[in-house]
């Protein structure tokens, strides 16, 4: 079985084509300081080390010191160490919107019913705002600004009787009305079978008791990421830990993201799990932490941006 658009959960238009991320773990950036001040004013300042252009970290007494432990420049990630997130509104609202998709042919999800609750609602009792998707597979929701929580599908429609039940986490927290769907990506919720092909291609299999997250890397630019690793905070003996590594194909032996950003964990312990991400060419720094609803035999998705 082989889905026509591609087996990466989370798909954007142009993906394949357009969002590699600037700089990669591989690439060669400089062989002298001049090949670092070519590359404009992102790299103002900094020195060819080892072939990577490298700012100056500041010392005890504020000078600059290279050398060890110095962060590698990337544009891309500029952001890191300086986002910011509205706290939640108990009175502004922001729209969101979100589009759905199937996996296999793209065909656009009609009828799904979908749920903004809070992160401290798991069930989802108490929903901000519900709606079903249109002919084109797209909805909104109305919910607070600064919103922290997840968009529960716990059904698929009578079109798609065999979606897995899936968890949206919604980063970031809408500062303001999201009128298209966040980085042009459309969401594919899978089908059981589709779930279960996916855990056969690294040799696993569901776990009923255990859940999933999908994840796409995003930079500061909300462009796909590549060289982007992941880890968690709690795991099952059976915890699966992927990356998808080009033509379709999801892997446990690559230590990081491709140009497309998926990646991923199966069969996680259900409850409140963490997600941190770190892309290579910022060396160990974070870029990002979620903390994240995992609920048996659920896919949670989670798009990971640059966090505070």
């Amino acid at each position: 079985m082989r889905p026509v658009s591609s087996w990466p959960i989370v798909v954007g238009v142009g993906a394949l084509l357009s969002c590699q991320a600037l700089i990669s773990s591989t690439e060669t950036q400089c062989d002298t300081d001049a090949d670092c001040a070519a590359h404009g004013s992102a790299f103002a300042g900094t020195r060819c080390e080892n072939h990577v252009c490298r700012t100056g970290q500041v010392g005890l007494d504020g000078g600059a010191e290279a050398g060890d432990g110095a962060v590698p420049v990337d544009p891309s990630w500029a952001c890191v160490g300086k986002v910011q997130w509205s706290t939640q509104s108990v009175t502004e609202k922001v729209k969101y919107h979100l589009r759905f998709a199937r996996l296999i042919g793209g065909t656009p999800i009609v009828g799904l019913h979908g749920k903004a609750c809070g992160s401290l609602d798991p069930e989802c009792t108490t929903p901000f705002a519900q709606a079903n998707t249109d002919a084109n597979g797209e909805f909104e929701l109305e919910i607070p600004l600064g919103f922290r929580g997840n968009v529960h599908l716990p059904a698929g429609p009578s079109t798609f009787p065999t979606m897995a039940p899936t968890l949206v986490a919604v980063y970031p927290p809408p500062d303001k009305d999201v009128l298209t769907p966040f980085a042009d990506i459309t969401i594919t919720p899978v089908s059981l079978d589709e779930l279960n092909y996916l855990l056969s291609q690294v040799k696993s299999a569901a776990d009923p008791n255990l859940g999933h997250v999908f994840g796409v890397a995003l930079d500061c630019n909300n462009q796909r990421a590549a060289g982007v690793s992941l880890s968690s905070s709690a795991k099952d003996v059976k915890t699966v830990q992927y990356y998808y590594q080009g033509a379709d194909n999801p892997t446990v032996t690559a230590q990081g993201t491709d140009v497309n950003g998926n990646a991923g964990f199966l069969n996680l312990p259900p409850g409140v799990v963490t997600l941190e991400t770190r892309p290579a060419s910022l060396g160990t720094k974070r870029s990002g932490s979620y903390g994240l609803l995992v609920k048996k035999a659920t896919v949670t998705i989670v798009y990971m941006v640059p966090t505070p």
